[in-house]
């Protein structure tokens, strides 16, 4: 599978891509052994709308402000008979939990750039430790020169 969030773990917050608003919590992600993010429930059922289920059983979920498309329920599909919410990693974007982030670098006093070559804990270009979590790929230092 290829897409952001299907086998990511970090703890956190699955947000609506477009306009940042909390959709689905980390603590009721699982593996639905589908490729796509799944969740059993959404953080604040107010935020998502449903349409009809299409000829092939799928309902569609979308935001319910926005309507733009996140991807599909299937009722009673999830753990313990829960739903199964399969969202499109493309329609979410992902706020780390802040006690997470925290626990690696200070959040009152934020490293100061340093100045210096690839393979330091600052290299032009590259994107910053901020970036890199809110786009899922884990806590790094420094990053690859080229």
């Amino acid at each position: 599978f290829h897409n952001a969030f299907w086998n990511h773990h970090g703890h956190g917050t699955y947000k609506d891509a477009l306009t940042g608003q909390d959709l689905f919590s980390s603590t009721d992600k699982f593996d639905s052994r589908t490729g796509w993010p799944s969740f059993s429930r959404p953080i604040n059922p107010d935020a998502i709308a449903f349409s009809p289920a299409d000829r092939l059983g799928r309902i569609e979920v979308h935001t319910a402000h926005g309507g733009h498309h996140l991807g599909h329920v299937f009722r009673g599909d999830g753990p313990a008979g829960q739903d199964r919410y399969c969202i499109n990693s493309a329609a979410l974007s992902f706020e780390p939990r802040r006690a997470e982030v925290a626990s690696f670098l200070s959040l009152d006093s934020p490293p100061r750039l340093a100045e210096q070559d690839a393979g330091g804990l600052y290299d032009p270009g590259c994107r910053t430790l901020e970036e890199r979590l809110a786009q899922g790929e884990g806590l790094t230092t420094g990053c690859p020169s080229g």
